[in-house]
C-alpha cells in the first residue's frame, strides 16, 4: 500500500507544534475535553436535541482522536499515550521547482501486512 501526503508549509508547521513537547497538543486537548463535558452535561440547557448533542460529542471525540494521532500520542489501539513510537519524517521546506509535480509528496514504503517493530517495555 502506498500513501502520498502532499503537505504545505503550513501544515507542516501545524504537525510540528502538535508534537512539540511544549504542550500544545495537551493545551487543545484540555479545552476540548471541556467542550465536550459542558456539552455532555448541557446539552439541554443550550437548546440541543438528543441527536445533535450526540453528533457533537461523536465529532469532538474524532477531533481528540485525530488530534493525537498527529501528535504521535496514539497507540496500536487508538488510545492516547504518550509513549508512542514515532515516526520521523524529513520534509524539504524549500520551494520545489515548478516543474516536479511529485515536490513535496511523502512516500509510504512500507509493505502491506508489515508492521513496524514495537517498543519492548521493561518491568
Amino acid at each position: 500500500m502506498e500513501n502520498i501526503l502532499n503537505l504545505t508549509p503550513d501544515a507542516v508547521k501545524a504537525i510540528q507544534a502538535l508534537q512539540h513537547p511544549c504542550g500544545t497538543y495537551q493545551f487543545y486537548r484540555s479545552h476540548l475535553d471541556r467542550l465536550f463535558n459542558y456539552v455532555l452535561n448541557n446539552s439541554d440547557e443550550i437548546g440541543m436535541s438528543g441527536s445533535e448533542a450526540m453528533l457533537t460529542l461523536r465529532a469532538l471525540d474524532l477531533l481528540r482522536t485525530d488530534l493525537a494521532a498527529i501528535a504521535g500520542k496514539l497507540d496500536a489501539d487508538g488510545e492516547a499515550t504518550f509513549g508512542a513510537d514515532v515516526i520521523t519524517l524529513a520534509l524539504d521546506l524549500a520551494s520545489p521547482a515548478p516543474e516536479d509535480p511529485a515536490a513535496g509528496e511523502i512516500e509510504n514504503t512500507q509493505s502491506p501486512g508489515e508492521t513496524s517493530p514495537q517498543p519492548q517495555t521493561s518491568n
